[in-house]
């Protein structure tokens, strides 16, 4: 405080132990300025009405009234008069004598599973089935064996997804351009990554080479049919990378042109409901799908 009036600890801040902050917050909550055109609260519910004269002090009026009423509430008054039970003493034993006190159930709990544990040691009763843990492969043989098989399927997951860009190929009429990735980490350099064979791996696995090969014979051969005015409509496809990142519109075109892409089965009507400018505009429903 400032004011040429204030020794050291005077101060509310300093009485109550509390910081500025805490103080004018526990003010603002609880009292009413009177001047002040927002106060927090009214004067009707304050605690405390404060004020400042011209010399710069601040003055207290304590609402006795409002603070006995809201003491009243915390703190309720029992007129009964009421006496504390007198606790029997209880007799310490001598160490010579012996005394049986009753056990509580948390204590034969536990002396049960003290003695169950006992038996599960000596062996005379086992584990249950979940207690029991599965005997890790320890073989070397197994493990070798284990990895073999996993790097059999890589291999051929490899060589499946080199045979659907071939498959591609044939359709497309052309070497279908290359998609080429740099991928390094902390403990190798740089390596190339072809995203066509990751693409086709993946597809594969989604849906099946089988699938796959149906789905872009089904892209050429229909792409044939549209007339050369309306072929800009349709999704570019250059290579395996492309398709998977197209898949869905690949799918839609299919069946805009009335055939399932699942089956390669024409529609009942065998023909497209709508034309490829209200395709674009995202007009086309078809009712007679499977």
């Amino acid at each position: 405080c400032k004011h040429k009036k204030y020794k050291q600890g005077d101060s509310w801040v300093e009485t109550l132990g509390f910081t500025t902050k805490e103080f004018d917050g526990a003010l603002k909550r609880m009292a009413f300025k009177k001047g002040k055109t927002k106060n927090v609260i009214s004067k009707e519910n304050a605690l405390i009405i404060y004020y400042k004269d011209k010399d710069g002090l601040t003055w207290y009026e304590p609402q006795e009234e409002k603070i006995k009423e809201l003491l009243g509430r915390i703190y309720s008054v029992n007129d009964k008069k009421e006496y504390t039970k007198k606790e029997q003493k209880r007799e310490i034993p001598n160490k010579s004598q012996k005394v049986a006190y009753p056990i509580s159930e948390i204590q034969s709990e536990i002396k049960s599973k003290i003695e169950y544990s006992k038996k599960v040691a000596s062996g005379l009763t086992e584990l249950p089935s979940f207690g029991k843990r599965k005997p890790k492969v320890s073989s070397f043989s197994e493990q070798k064996s284990t990895k073999e098989s996993e790097k059999q399927e890589r291999i051929k997951t490899y060589k499946e997804a080199v045979e659907l860009g071939i498959y591609f190929e044939k359709f497309l009429g052309m070497p279908m351009p290359d998609k080429i990735i740099y991928v390094s980490t902390k403990r190798e350099d740089a390596k190339e990554v072809d995203m066509n064979i990751q693409s086709g791996k993946r597809m594969i696995k989604k849906y099946g080479k089988e699938k796959m090969e149906l789905l872009i014979r089904l892209f050429f051969e229909l792409k044939k049919e549209v007339p050369a005015d309306e072929k800009k409509y349709i999704v570019a496809i250059g290579n395996l990378f492309d398709l998977e990142q197209k898949l869905g519109k690949v799918f839609s075109f299919i069946e805009n042109q009335g055939v399932n892409p699942h089956t390669g089965i024409r529609f009942k009507n065998a023909k497209p409901n709508t034309t490829f400018e209200e395709m674009a505009r995202g007009k086309v429903v078809r009712k007679d799908k499977w």
